[in-house]
């Protein structure tokens, strides 16, 4: 059973490798959920699994499904340090740079789509200043102009 939960997340790896992430985020969403139902309790598996998703969200320009992914892995990785257990360092510093990739994607991601909606509002904000008058005015200005075709 462990091997095949390792064999899910390698075969999810060598998809992100191969650039096609939908194959390799739904092949490391398969190994997550294995691992659930699994009786096999190895925290550091998970981590690795929550990884691969993370990377793969992160090709397919997910950044906000990457960051939660990558920092859920290296909490897990984290807690499995605090009780003793063999952590390979450059795993753990490959998760934190990746998660910093991620981050740096989604702040960028956000500003492009705080931008997008500025531009978008700002002609309806500008339009619609033209029309925020004084209501009496407009009222005597229409009915002037009513008055002068009807007369006419």
């Amino acid at each position: 059973e462990r091997c095949y939960l390792q064999c899910l997340c390698n075969r999810s790896l060598c998809y992100y490798k191969l650039q096609e992430y939908e194959k390799a985020k739904e092949l490391a969403q398969t190994a997550i959920d294995a691992h659930a139902k699994s009786r096999v309790v190895d925290d550091s598996g998970l981590a690795k699994c929550l990884f691969r998703r993370g990377q793969a969200s992160l090709g397919l320009k997910d950044s906000r499904s990457a960051v939660d992914s990558i920092a859920e892995a290296i909490r897990i990785e984290e807690a499995q340090l605090a009780k003793g257990a063999p952590i390979n360092d450059a795993t753990m510093k490959a998760m934190q740079r990746e998660l910093l990739r991620a981050r740096h994607a989604a702040k960028a991601d956000a500003k492009a789509a705080s931008s997008k909606l500025k531009a978008q509002m700002g002609g309806f904000l500008k339009a619609g200043s033209k029309t925020l008058g004084d209501p009496k005015k407009e009222r005597r200005e229409l009915a002037a102009t009513k008055i002068d075709c009807a007369l006419k």
